[in-house]
């Protein structure tokens, strides 16, 4: 079963570095107060993000101690650990270091260290067994349930507590990592309902179950053996002795190893301990002549990594992830369900269902993850040790404020930064300091701290630099984001909605599509609002443009698969891919979406080592809630909140000022849904109509808010309400009924009247052609298929005012006509699919069979000359 989907969604190797990243608490209060998993969805609260590079870690961390940052990226030392939690003066500000600065845990990080058991019960090895390839390890004791489930009766977790120490390591009771939220199994524990699969440790369990298993004591030895012929007499053929391959380059598993080995012993079973750094790890791995191992797994946030104990994963000769052959049956059906999960639900049964399998066999033995802690100073700063300079600069009255709103999130993706821990984008939105939500001023800057003092790129396309997305997942964002609490939960963003499901592809039968509802809401950095076509852009053309001007692309390395778009609206579409996986999510959470208007003119003209260079778009224009200011080089990055009518000039060559007409599409702290007749498919026709109009109007803030609601129609008729009540991280819905117009605004505001802080009136413009979209509100046709044949004649750009957007084409929406424009656009994507060159948007798919032919042009034919 090495299937195509298993080989695209493995990013996670056999890793043997100590990467740090990982799983979270809660929202930290530096001021002592108890942690609770509170959020927010809008912001950014601080005005500046000034990002201070440094030579290495223990300059960052003595940056940290004299105020000079807030927060530092990296996770402190154990030396820094004690300094920073002892009562030992600092002298930069004259109190205790704990008094000062916070260290906050970040729990597991998604790295798995597991005792590998050899599972093959074969003479000869590979899948099926081939004679031309004698089982080096056979007979194989470790095949036998009793034998490993003993081994992992000897397992002793506690002694971790000396070998790592204690908060620098996270005890792992099940394969699936807690970091990965509802998808770890919640019993399998200690405490848990089934703390019995944890095989809490006892030596005494272990030779019970020895005895009892086959593997009694030779009197005459003093050694256990293997009774295979059952008569309590140990044969030749019979002699126990455990290869345990153990490495000596890493000092952990070295320790560790030789302490189960000792166990082992102590029990009476033979251990032959076989030392090697990597190389020789590896090519022991390959010949598969081992019975145990301790390995180490680096994981996404994902449970399809559980497909590298799925027994197709096994072969010889060569390489393979599952080189200790579990082979069970039932593991095997219950890791398929994760892998082909239709819903996420039904992911995480089978992975419940997968744990507690492998857990039962003791397929191997989890051991631990690394975790750790990151530091931030308890009170804002201002870069000076909190002590107040002459003249004021502004910061003055927050110096010595506690910080608010520090999110400690969980989770980590490979092929992006900003993973774990205090500093996050969740963190970056959030904070401020107590008693300020925002200030009227500008004066907030919250200091962050690398431990490198080099930028590579600032560069979307072909960054690959930890700390360079750091940065750029500020500025550019993504489709979907994931709960910062809970791994498993992904978050509408720029999408407003999106469902995953199934279609029927002419050629590679049932794959994966994702449907998608983009916020109507959202604009670039420099006020062009995004929409389809900056989707489609940066998830198809981008690629086939690099490809044109023979340039590889970085991105389809790890986003693959994506067989083509189909563009319903200029905010719905669906992403058609050319297999089955529900776990496509976490790919589409980690690519960031680009500008067309900005990128396609690069991409097509411009030299490729300035494509491929430190910054092609000097201006940095981006959807994110930060806007690149400057980069000193061995010094600093600056960032500006893209606050609403803001102008940047960056200091980058050939850059313009450029303005954020409407700001981060949640730069407020509510947020706009409506709906027609209880519908996003409700259409309207081309003339006065009168609907029912569901409004739903979210509370981003931990607080109540108090708001006053203007709803005015293109009649000229009103609707208000005052005084609405709307609590913490709540919804408030109703109904109005209103007359609404084909390709007219009607507007809607809200003034927030409490708290203070926020008091305003923000205003969304909405259009109405024939459906709802979001927020801004677009009503129009849900899918070209659901109007009709009229699919030409506009644009969506003419709509809406922007006549001279430069890809306006590419949007084309009704005129209220059936002719030969829309005939032309059928006809020239005719015979074609997802993934044809000619399939295009697939706005010629009338019908939704995802093939454009006979039966799409019948349709135009039976409508031919229809006019509204």
């Amino acid at each position: 079963m090495r299937r195509k989907t298993f080989g695209i969604l493995l990013f996670f190797i056999l890793s043997l570095a100590n990467a740090p990243t990982g799983r979270v608490e809660a929202w930290t209060y530096n001021d002592g107060t108890p942690e609770d998993t509170k959020y927010e969805r809008f912001g950014p609260r601080a005005d500046r993000l000034l990002i201070k590079l440094y030579e290495n870690d223990t300059e960052e961390w003595e940056a940290l101690a004299r105020g000079e940052i807030d927060i530092a990226d990296w996770p402190i030392s154990k030396l820094y650990y004690n300094l920073f939690t002892s009562n030992e003066t600092n002298p930069a500000t004259g109190l205790p270091y704990n008094e000062t600065i916070n260290t906050v845990s970040y729990g597991s990080e998604p790295k798995l260290f597991t005792l590998d058991l050899n599972n093959n019960p074969n003479q000869y090895i590979g899948y099926p067994p081939d004679p031309a390839y004698p089982n080096p390890a056979y007979p194989n004791p470790t095949s036998v349930k009793e034998m490993r489930q003993a081994i992992a009766y000897l397992v002793d977790r506690d002694q971790l507590d000396t070998i790592i120490g204690s908060g620098f390591y996270t005890p792992l009771y099940t394969v699936v990592p807690p970091y990965m939220g509802e998808y770890s199994h919640p019993e399998i524990k200690t405490g848990g309902l089934l703390e019995n699969l944890t095989y809490p440790y006892s030596r005494a369990t272990a030779e019970a179950i020895l005895d009892a298993g086959g593997f009694p004591v030779n009197s005459s030895t003093g050694w256990r053996f293997w009774d295979r012929n059952n008569d309590s007499m140990e044969q030749p053929d019979e002699y126990l002795e455990l290869k345990f391959v153990i490495r000596n380059d890493d000092a952990h598993t070295l320790t560790f190893g030789n302490f189960i080995a000792d166990e082992l012993n102590a029990v009476k079973v033979r251990v032959n301990r076989i030392y090697g750094d990597i190389s020789v790890a590896i090519q022991v791995i390959i010949d598969k002549n081992f019975h145990l191992y301790i390995g180490a797994w680096g994981l996404r946030v994902d449970p399809d990594h559980l497909v590298l104990w799925h027994s197709s994963y096994y072969w010889h000769p060569g390489f393979c992830y599952n080189n200790a052959f579990v082979n069970d049956t039932e593991l095997d059906e219950y890791v398929d369900g994760v892998v082909y999960a239709n819903t996420l639900e039904e992911a995480k049964e089978n992975a419940w269902a997968a744990q507690r399998r492998f857990a039962e066999i003791a397929a191997s033995v989890t051991l631990w993850s690394y975790s750790g802690f990151k530091a931030i100073n308890r009170h804002y700063t201002g870069g000076t040790a909190m002590q107040p300079v002459s003249p004021d600069d502004g910061e003055n009255q927050y110096r010595g404020q506690y910080w608010r709103g520090i999110v400690n999130k969980a989770g980590y993706s490979i092929a992006r930064a900003l993973g774990y821990g205090i500093d996050n984008f969740w963190s970056f939105l959030n904070m401020h300091p107590n008693n300020c939500e925002r200030s009227d001023e500008g004066n907030i800057t919250a200091r962050w701290g690398f431990k490198v003092s080099e930028i590579k790129m600032l560069n979307p396309v072909f960054a690959e630099y930890r700390w360079d997305w750091n940065i750029l997942n500020l500025i550019y964002e993504s489709l979907l984001r994931r709960n910062p609490y809970n791994m498993a939960e992904f978050i509408p963003w720029l999408a407003e909605d999106f469902e995953a499901g199934t279609y029927e592809h002419p050629v590679y039968g049932t794959c994966t599509k994702v449907k998608f509802t983009l916020r109507s809401d959202v604009t670039w950095h420099d006020g062009i609002p995004l929409t389809t076509a900056d989707v489609y852009f940066t998830w198809v053309e981008l690629d086939r443009i690099l490809e044109a001007r023979g340039i590889p692309s970085p991105w389809k390395t790890w986003v693959p698969g994506m067989s083509d778009f189909k563009i319903l609206d200029p905010y719905n579409f669906e992403m058609l891919f050319d297999y089955e996986s529900i776990w496509l999510l976490n790919l589409i959470s980690s690519r960031v979406i680009l500008p067309k208007h900005i990128w396609k003119p690069i991409l097509e003209t411009a030299p490729v080592d300035e494509i491929t260079g430190f910054a092609p778009d000097s201006n940095m224009i981006g959807s994110g809630p930060w806007r690149f200011r400057e980069h000193i080089e061995d010094s600093h990055v600056l960032l500006v909140a893209n606050k609403p009518g803001s102008t940047v000039q960056t200091n980058l060559s050939g850059s313009t000022p450029t303005t954020s007409p409407e700001g981060y599409h949640r730069y407020h702290p509510v947020t706009v849904k409506a709906r027609v007749d209880g519908s996003t498919k409700a259409k309207i026709d081309y003339y006065n109509e009168s609907h029912t109009i569901d409004y739903e109007i979210q509370n981003l803030h931990n607080e109540s808010i108090t708001i006053n609601i203007n709803v005015t129609y293109p009649n000229g008729t009103t609707h208000i309400e005052t005084g609405v009540i709307i609590p913490a991280m709540e919804n408030w819905t109703n109904s109005w009924v209103g007359d609404l117009q084909y390709m007219k605004t009607t507007s809607i505001a809200i003034n927030i009247t409490s708290p203070k802080e926020f008091e305003g009136i923000y205003s969304w413009s909405h259009l109405y052609y024939g459906t709802l979209i979001t927020h801004r509100v677009y009503f129009g046709w849900i899918g070209y298929y659901e109007l009709g044949p009229d699919i030409a004649g506009s644009t969506f750009y003419d709509d809406i005012g922007l006549p001279d957007y430069p890809y306006k084409s590419q949007l084309p929406t009704p005129d209220i006509k059936v002719d030969i424009k829309d005939i032309a656009l059928v006809a020239k994507a005719f015979g074609s699919y997802p993934g044809h060159e000619r399939w295009g948007r697939g706005i010629g798919d009338i019908n939704n069979d995802y093939q454009i032919d006979i039966r799409d042009i019948a349709w135009f034919a039976k409508r031919y000359g229809w006019t509204g």
